[in-house]
């Protein structure tokens, strides 16, 4: 089951990177005359302390802020290399905390969907007729119908969507990307530069853009905690509902299939 591209958490693919249910509302840098500029210009008195800041700084705030989190929503859907063998478009939405726990679905465009949940060191995978059929083939779709597929995060067939990142894979996967992201890898924070603020679904950010291969903007909450609201070009991958629980239902044992029973294709 491969579902990240090679995208995942390089920041050179964020600028290809859409948006799934953000509520993002941009106003263009400070100046646009639109009814936005106007209260962005209404909260400078407010914002001026992050805004003030070098982009240097700005970073160094945002990651810290990242590391401070304690939970998170993030919304993607982005499209692999168009030059891989076997593209695929895929797009979700997850609540991470560092519990352990990540929720929310999945779907990959022409495969169908699937809800996923992450607990404790287990997955569970609910996919739809659709989803089951592509991945797993029709006699498991058929196992699978209406139930979740349960193993241990590491087991292969939920290789790139749960397990932990790896010395083969040091991004992660799906449920880890915003992890790496938050952490706003070090190429230079030095070499920096601000580029302007812009309101992001409500929030007043100031837009950096690091240095490094492959560098792509990064949205920083300027009131308030200096969280990390957008990385990438608009309309990039979307971190909303920081410090809310996330709440965990887990299905009870007669809505599961071990992966030990799945048939081979």
């Amino acid at each position: 089951m491969r579902f990240t591209a090679a995208c995942i958490g390089a920041a050179a693919c964020l600028a290809a990177v859409a948006l799934v249910g953000c509520g993002s509302h941009d106003a263009k840098h400070a100046g646009a005359s639109d009814p936005a500029s106007a209260s962005a210009s209404a909260s400078a008195s407010r914002t001026a302390a992050t805004v003030d800041l070098s982009a240097e700084q700005i970073l160094q705030r945002a990651r810290a802020a990242g590391a401070g989190a304690s939970s998170y929503t993030m919304s993607f859907n982005y499209g692999s290399d168009p030059l891989d063998p076997d593209p695929t478009h895929l797009s979700g939405r997850l609540s991470w905390d560092r519990s352990g726990h990540c929720v929310g679905h999945v779907a990959i465009a022409g495969k169908g969907s699937a809800e996923l949940i992450v607990s404790d060191g287990t997955t569970w995978l609910k996919p739809d007729p659709r989803f089951a059929q592509a991945e797993f083939g029709p006699a498991a779709a058929a196992l699978l119908a209406g139930k979740y597929l349960k193993g241990p995060v590491g087991d292969p067939h939920f290789d790139d969507l749960s397990a932990s990142a790896s010395a083969d894979n040091p991004h992660g996967d799906l449920c880890q990307m915003g992890v790496y992201l938050q952490s706003i890898p070090d190429e230079g924070d030095e070499g920096a530069t601000k580029r302007g603020t812009t309101i992001i679904g409500g929030v007043h950010t100031v837009e950096v853009m690091p240095v490094g291969k492959g560098a792509s903007s990064l949205f920083i909450a300027t009131d308030g905690t200096a969280r990390l609201i957008r990385a990438g070009d608009q309309p990039g991958v979307c971190f909303t509902d920081y410090d809310k629980p996330v709440a965990v239902h887990l299905p009870a044992a007669n809505q599961t299939v071990d992966v030990s029973r799945l048939p081979r294709r």
